[in-house]
């Protein structure tokens, strides 16, 4: 690469972060998280009003099948005209040796009882949906709630197959996880579908590291 080269993607890098310092700071349409201990952004999210699943009115990001069945009711109110919330973007954390069912639901014991009929109730996936999904030492979990973070990053959707219950939901959460290699190493599968990958105690890149590295990917990636 040249030097003439160089300087002109440095003065490119420049440019382009002295015009992100002079964007408006956002107050109230950003929740301010916090990841790991750091703010986190995240815009707050506009669900159908009491959906336990985060919906939302235009159906973008899929339906659940509770709401699915009721849509076809004859006199259902159209999911455009649903009273609608803005709520904060959802942040759920899961804890190790976590049971798959409180992952991804299952029976409501007490209101099944009380209705005379298999109530189902939410897993944590349906509360990430359209939010953050936190796995901290990632690399600890056990197989089956591994395979169950990696279907739900492939499908985009839940689906529990219980007695008495048979019930699909979307969950499309933005999925950050924390590991000490340490401790114990990912498993590669896992890592593969992990868009990002990066390390705490990396050193901070120059701005010429950051340019090489950009230009690097530009060049791999195919021409259209």
């Amino acid at each position: 690469m040249s030097n003439e080269h160089v300087a002109t993607a440095e003065d490119r890098a420049k440019a382009a972060m002295e015009e992100e310092d002079e964007q408006p700071v956002l107050t109230k349409q950003v929740d301010l998280m916090d990841v790991g201990g750091r703010p986190f952004p995240l815009p707050p999210i506009k669900v159908i009003k009491d959906s336990p699943f985060n919906i939302d009115s235009e159906g973008e990001y899929g339906l659940d099948d509770f709401l699915k069945a009721d849509l076809l009711k004859e006199g259902a109110v159209p999911l455009s005209e649903r009273e609608t919330e803005i709520i904060k973007a959802p942040f759920v954390q899961v804890p190790l040796n976590m049971m798959g069912d409180r992952l991804l639901g299952s029976a409501d014991l007490e209101e099944s009882a009380k209705r005379g009929k298999t109530v189902f109730a939410p897993g944590l996936l349906a509360k990430a949906h359209r939010g953050v999904f936190y796995v901290d030492d990632v690399n600890l979990l056990d197989n089956e709630t591994a395979n169950i973070i990696l279907n739900i990053v492939n499908d985009e959707y839940v689906n529990v197959e219980r007695e008495g219950i048979s019930v699909r939901y979307p969950c499309r959460p933005l999925l950050i996880a924390t590991f000490n290699p340490e401790e114990a190493e990912l498993r590669d599968h896992l890592l593969d579908r992990i868009a990002i990958s990066l390390s705490a105690d990396a050193q901070v890149l120059e701005i010429k590291q950051r340019v090489d590295a950009v230009d690097a990917v530009i060049d791999f990636s195919p021409s259209e």
